[in-house]
């Protein structure tokens, strides 16, 4: 066993680990009892805390955020597309209104030229009959007769020619309303699945930014636990090293042969608090708290060191 490599671990955590102490207070009196009567003229130095640092905080977003963000994002897109379905349809009914007022204005013109020419014919029809002598004949009867027939008929079919054209465009006036919602509800379909890949866009983002300031905050605890073990590492250090110059400066006033009966006194009261401990509690005890190697000599302290947890 390296004795000095596990006493060298133990002060390095002396500071961060959690001591196991005789409930009844006993271990607090003979720290009390020793330190106080030593007077030693080496003191615990007391390094400046370790700087706090600020951690990040982020709220990761709503189902609800993230869905009206994504719908944010998209309410110029679905005003645009609206207006210009609206645009359309009302473009096409105003086509389709000067289509049936042009559908008009053609119905009377046709007819006035079914009019016209059928009176220019019927006076030609008079005029020749009476110049041949066969006004009231039946020949200008008959034909006279035909062309009465060949008028109507004209007039027939150019009303139903009117009638067919006015009946498309009623039609097509009417089908407008379910045209333009038919095209909404295509919009809306689009929309909807462009919101449901924008929220994962967005949910993505959101994860990603709540993942950086995650690792940023382990950053900080880190570099915090990092100074605050460098500083009770330092503390440890020149605590120890004012110890050895207190025992080397005793040592030179002729003092070693009264510090040994110091630490020999000390040995024997820690030796009857460790006995009526637990074993294991009484070896982590050891290794944890300097308080036991601050005031024996080293003979003395890797003694009572193996007797407990060697």
């Amino acid at each position: 066993m390296n004795i000095l490599k596990e006493l060298k671990q133990a002060w390095k955590n002396a500071a961060g680990a959690k001591e196991e102490k005789p409930t009844d207070g006993s271990l607090d009196k003979l720290k009390e009892e020793i330190e106080g009567g030593a007077k030693s003229e080496a003191e615990r130095p007391v390094l400046p805390e370790s700087a706090k640092y600020e951690k990040a905080e982020y709220v990761p977003k709503t189902d609800e955020q993230l869905e009206t963000a994504a719908k944010n994002t998209l309410a110029e897109y679905e005003r645009a597309a609206l207006a210009a379905i609206a645009s359309q349809s009302e473009a096409e009914k105003e086509k389709l209104e000067k289509s049936r007022g042009k559908a008009d204005a053609d119905a009377e013109r046709k007819l006035a030229e079914i009019e016209n020419a059928y009176g220019e014919a019927k006076r030609n029809l008079d005029g020749d009959v009476l110049k041949r002598g066969l006004a009231r004949s039946s020949i200008a009867v008959a034909r006279s007769a035909d062309l009465e027939q060949g008028k109507a008929d004209t007039l027939l079919a150019a009303k139903n020619n009117y009638d067919a054209l006015i009946n498309e465009i009623a039609d097509a006036l009417l089908s407008l309303d379910g045209k333009k919602q038919t095209a909404t509800d295509e919009l809306m379909k689009e929309l909807a699945n462009k919101t449901a890949a924008k929220v994962e866009e967005l949910r993505a983002k959101d994860e990603a930014a709540m993942l950086d300031t995650l690792k940023y905050n382990n950053s900080l605890e880190e570099k915090s636990a990092k100074e605050e073990r460098d500083r009770l590492e330092l503390e440890q250090r020149l605590y120890g090293e004012m110890l050895d110059n207190e025992k080397k400066r005793q040592e030179l006033d002729g003092s070693k042969s009264s510090q040994e009966s110091v630490y020999a006194g000390n040995y024997n009261k820690m030796d009857e608090l460790l006995s009526k401990m637990n074993r294991s509690d009484a070896a982590r005890l050891i290794k944890d708290d300097p308080f036991f190697r601050a005031n024996l000599s080293e003979y003395l302290y890797y003694k009572l060191y193996t007797k407990y947890a060697g």
